[in-house]
């Protein structure tokens, strides 16, 4: 398992923040942010499987607040200076690619 928005951003174990990783790639990735690739990805996977994490929160008590996920996802995000270079495998980094972020994280928040 992998916090989508490292750990060291945002200290929260929630259901919506923890993404399921490859051992090489999780310590690769460390406490970098991912790639525009990688939030399409995370925005897709809460938004197909929302009914099932909402089960499996509850479940297991496990918390799960999707919504301010979500906001910190955009705050951290979209404050980004355009020099940042986001994690996207264990070797190599992509530029940030605002509009792509700014696109994905929108249809977030429409569904939240």
């Amino acid at each position: 398992m992998d916090h989508f928005i490292p750990w060291s951003r945002y200290r929260d174990n929630g259901l919506d923040n923890l993404v399921t990783a490859h051992g090489r790639c999780n310590n690769s990735k460390r406490d970098f942010l991912a790639s525009a690739e990688h939030v399409e990805h995370w925005v897709e996977r809460t938004r197909r499987l929302d009914a099932d994490l909402t089960v499996l929160a509850q479940a297991c008590c496990w918390p799960r607040d999707r919504d301010r996920s979500a906001a910190v996802a955009r705050a951290v995000y979209l404050r980004l200076p355009p020099s940042a270079r986001l994690w996207r495998d264990p070797d190599d980094f992509d530029p940030v690619d605002h509009p792509r972020i700014r696109r994905a994280l929108a249809t977030h928040a429409h569904e939240t």
